[in-house]
């Protein structure tokens, strides 16, 4: 099975910024992509620029496989309707995880590639089940306005923020849990 080898450079992070990273892909990438990436011991999704790509089998590999770290996904938006909550900054170099939360204005525009997806509208009260999903790393769409406000809400609590989640009779615990999630 053919493999895609991706270098990345981490300008953005002046302590990345000097090194390569090789990932693997299960997505194509170009040279001069930017995408998004998982760095460090916990994984925190930064920024990135595609430097190289090659394409071979799992060995010999550039790097030991059981290491290599899998590009988390390409920094443009994946459709025009959609709008993927990864993309949004947490501080100056680290960005939510991408991937996983989706928003979308309603149901109708939602693209045929997201309908498998969980998908909740408002009124959300599905908020357990949405958490839960997001804490199985399982993808999600947030519908209308109620699922924007929802996002915000998750929004908040990655940056360290106190919100009205636990307004919303979300445990203290499964807020910690959630933080690390999208943190």
């Amino acid at each position: 099975m053919r493999e895609i080898f991706a270098a990345l450079r981490f300008a953005w992070d002046k302590n990345l910024a000097d090194k390569i990273y090789w990932y693997r892909s299960d997505f194509p990438l170009k040279e001069g992509e930017e995408v998004f990436a998982p760095v460090g011991m916990r994984d925190r999704i930064q920024k990135a620029t595609v430097e190289k790509v090659l394409f071979g089998e799992p060995d010999p590999a550039p790097y030991d496989m059981r290491l290599l770290k899998s590009v988390a996904a390409p920094a443009s938006r994946p459709v025009e309707a959609v709008r993927d909550f990864g993309g949004h900054r947490i501080d100056d170099r680290h960005y939510t995880r991408f991937g996983k939360i989706y928003l979308c204005p309603s149901r109708d525009m939602l693209p045929a590639e997201f309908e498998g997806y969980m998908q909740f509208e408002a009124p959300m009260s599905e908020t357990d089940a949405v958490i839960c999903a997001i804490l199985k790393g399982r993808p999600v769409v947030l519908l209308g306005e109620e699922g924007r406000e929802f996002a915000r809400e998750l929004l908040r609590l990655a940056r360290g923020e106190e919100g009205s989640l636990r307004e919303r009779g979300v445990s203290q615990y499964t807020l910690a849990a959630l933080a690390v999630c999208l943190a």
